[in-house]
């Protein structure tokens, strides 16, 4: 089993050279900075340059160093002490965990993340691990997709066969409704239909 770990800054800054830190980035992370319905709805459908912007790309590589511990919670669903203060953030109340905001050396940083992510994104290695990336993630859902088309098949054949047998109104035995409900398989009694047990 692979050892849990959060990726370091100096790791993320390469992440377009390295797929599996770019797997992990996206995968955990941009979650976590867009939401996971907008990460849901978009990340198998087009390439992660044309839905995640440049901003929040860097944005979310500063909060992984600026929160490491309580990142590594998020990701892991896990809590454990926060030993290592923010980066770039200043705590004005460390119990409480109340941020006073971004000091000065935070946008510095973010605006080379821009800069050079925008110069990372036209790389060859670079596009090359996006599409990797998309493939797999358009793979995943496609196969989803044909299970539940398989399975919408599959009841529409059973309910119109009569094969699909269901507990009927709460008599507890299962009963087919593959019979015409007027043969001589059902009973009639004042109007109401009971089924015979099979």
């Amino acid at each position: 089993m692979a050892r849990k770990r959060v990726y370091t800054f100096k790791e993320l800054e390469g992440m377009r050279e390295n797929s599996v830190v770019f797997n992990w980035f996206f995968d955990n992370i941009v979650p976590i900075v867009i939401g996971k319905k907008n990460y849901d709805r978009l990340h198998s459908r087009k390439l992660v340059s044309n839905w995640v912007p440049v901003s929040v790309e860097a944005y979310g590589m500063m909060c992984v160093d600026n929160y490491h511990d309580r990142v590594f919670d998020m990701c892991f669903k896990e809590e454990h002490e926060v030993k290592r203060d923010n980066k770039y953030t200043t705590v004005l109340n460390k119990k409480k965990r109340v941020n006073q905001g971004w000091g000065n050396e935070g946008p510095e940083l973010y605006n080379q993340l821009v800069a050079t992510i925008e110069r990372g994104r036209h790389q060859a290695i670079s596009r090359g691990i996006e599409e990797i990336y998309y493939k797999e993630k358009r793979g995943i859902r496609e196969e989803k997709e044909r299970k539940v088309e398989e399975a919408r098949q599959r009841k529409r054949v059973e309910l119109e066969s009569g094969v699909k047998k269901t507990k009927w109104m709460g008599l507890g035995s299962e009963t087919s409704f593959a019979a015409n409900l007027y043969d001589s398989d059902c009973e009639v009694e004042e109007d109401n239909i009971v089924p015979v047990q099979l």
